[in-house]
């Protein structure tokens, strides 16, 4: 929890400094961010705020992914967490005013206590439709990718091939395939000639 904060205050701190010219927005989001296998549904839930200009996003996002794919389950029970800082570009086309196409490169940190923290790197798809002046429908497809570290340590289920008592996490990249949904809410307009957000 202690590197969540400290990650989070750092990239907040850097935002807030483009705050003053662009227009700030947050958002709560919610789908599936699934390690490894595109079809193995698992949960994954957070928020992102930034700031952004007629066709620019900056944003810090956080998503929590739970590793529980059982009905019922604790969502927060091994769950790992995201931390990333991202940038968005707008496609949106000359003159289209309420849809906005965007891709999204971000990087950041994969928290997975207590195994050693990896570092992560995202690239995504996704389209913003306006609902109200002030909120918008954003719909998201991306791959995290994180670089594992090899690890080993002591199990009381023994994995195949390991050495009795001993399990072991094999190292490289890992993709984490998403497909998410938020709701963006944008609470000014941002400057004057801008265009509306």
């Amino acid at each position: 929890m202690r590197r969540l904060v400290l990650a989070a205050s750092i990239t907040l701190g850097s935002v807030s400094q483009l705050a003053a010219q662009r227009s700030p927005f947050a958002r709560l989001t919610g789908g599936a961010l699934n390690p490894g296998d595109p079809v193995a549904t698992t949960i994954a839930y957070g928020a992102a705020a930034g700031v952004r200009d007629q066709r620019t996003s900056f944003l810090v996002l956080v998503l929590v992914q739970s590793q529980n794919r059982n009905s019922g389950a604790d969502l927060t029970e091994h769950a790992r967490t995201f931390v990333q800082v991202g940038f968005e570009r707008s496609l949106r086309p000359k003159g289209v005013r309420l849809r906005e196409p965007f891709v999204r490169a971000s990087a950041g940190a994969l928290l997975r206590a207590p195994f050693a923290t990896a570092p992560v790197a995202g690239l995504g798809i996704g389209w913003r439709f306006a609902l109200l002046p002030h909120l918008w429908l954003v719909a998201s497809l991306s791959d995290e990718i994180a670089w594992l570290r090899r690890e080993q340590f002591s199990c009381s289920s023994p994995w195949p091939l390991a050495t009795p008592g001993t399990c072991v996490i094999n190292g490289g990249p890992q993709n984490n395939f998403g497909g998410m949904v938020a709701l963006e809410f944008r609470p000014r307009h941002g400057r004057s000639g801008a265009g509306p957000d």
